[in-house]
């Protein structure tokens, strides 16, 4: 087998693993419940550097909140935030997944009807809806990542949505749900139990997930190399 086509062989394999496993994996919409008094998290520099940043730029503590699922896998947690304004959650990341360190924030705002901005600072699976418009940051620190969502919403003449502190995870919940029911309506992805709570992608929506998602990141990164070298908040 010549070089070139075991080359071609690997890249197919390649594909057609991103396309199986967005296909066949299960996506909760809510698996997180608020941190109890008896269950105790592991604050990463990162996540506590993230979280001191929010404290001191105004934004208004909604609460911890960690994964609910059966299995040890799953040990995420989210710190969630509400900006000054009231018009952006805050959501900053850790715990692990399958033993991998999470480290990620997206600062997102809803303006009416049903356009999502979001700014992130790190990539993520790709909302196939429609509804998101998403900036992402490779290494930001919360003051740039806020700056440049405040530029990016002034850009929408249109109400934004206020987000009351007792209801930001429903607030969370509710635009994901908003955009998976968009997204059967295209075809791309279908609810697996009766709650609503619990979806994954068809073929077509696996596919594109890869097509216009992994490779629209490798895109996305290949644009922000220089970002590279930043070194992440919380980190020596």
């Amino acid at each position: 087998m010549s070089i070139q086509l075991l080359f071609w062989v690997l890249v197919g394999l390649f594909i057609l693993f991103s396309v199986s496993v967005a296909f066949v994996e299960k996506q909760h919409i809510r698996d997180l419940v608020p941190l109890t008094p008896d269950r105790s998290i592991q604050w990463s520099p990162y996540f506590k550097a993230m979280n001191e940043a929010a404290e001191r730029l105004g934004f208004v503590h909604a609460g911890i909140f960690v994964q609910d699922r059966k299995s040890r896998m799953y040990q995420a947690h989210m710190a969630i935030w509400i900006s000054p304004e009231g018009h952006s959650l805050l959501r900053i990341s850790g715990g692990t997944t399958a033993g991998i360190e999470i480290k990620r924030t997206w600062l997102t705002s809803f303006v009416e009807p049903n356009r999502i901005i979001e700014t992130t600072d790190e990539s993520g699976m790709a909302d196939l809806s429609g509804y998101t418009d998403r900036k992402w940051l490779l290494n930001a620190g919360l003051d740039e990542m806020v700056a440049c969502h405040i530029d990016r919403l002034a850009k929408y003449p249109e109400a934004k949505r206020h987000f009351p502190v007792n209801q930001a995870l429903a607030a969370c919940e509710a635009m994901r749900a908003m955009t998976v029911a968009q997204m059967q309506k295209l075809g791309l992805a279908s609810f697996i139990n009766a709650e609503r709570t619990i979806w994954k992608h068809t073929l077509k929506g696996a596919w594109l997930n890869y097509a216009k998602g992994f490779r629209g990141q490798l895109k996305e990164g290949k644009a922000q190399m220089k970002r590279m070298d930043l070194k992440r908040p919380g980190a020596k």
